[in-house]
């Protein structure tokens, strides 16, 4: 049976791992090679003009551009979660216990585990 010093550090590793293997799941050649094609499939639909991009809306076809975009990561993100029987919810928890543990900020939670 482990202290609680070590079940906690041994937590610690088991959620670091799980980021960073997602992070790793996310830069896998093939997924990024995917993601440049719908890139470039999409780079025409985007404005040139950098005050356009500034309007108060966008067309229906950047809101499908953002939608398709995110469901990219998503699919991907399910596939890493489902080979390593984690459920969505326990991920999620698994990366707020490491932020809260290493004081990081959400969008900072990821820096020591790259």
């Amino acid at each position: 049976e482990l202290l609680p010093a070590e079940a906690a550090e041994v937590e610690a590793e088991v959620e670091a791992h799980h980021l960073r293997g997602l992070l790793q799941w996310l830069r896998e050649e093939s997924f990024v090679l995917r993601v440049a094609e719908w890139s470039w499939d999409w780079s025409s639909d985007f404005p040139a003009d950098a005050a356009a991009v500034t309007d108060v809306e966008h067309s229906l076809r950047c809101t499908q551009a953002h939608r398709e975009f995110r469901e990219l990561f998503e699919v991907q993100a399910q596939e890493y979660l489902q080979r390593h029987g984690l459920g969505q919810e326990l991920f999620l928890s698994l990366a707020a216990r490491h932020a809260e543990a290493t004081g990081a900020a959400p969008d900072e939670a990821l820096q020591d585990v790259v």
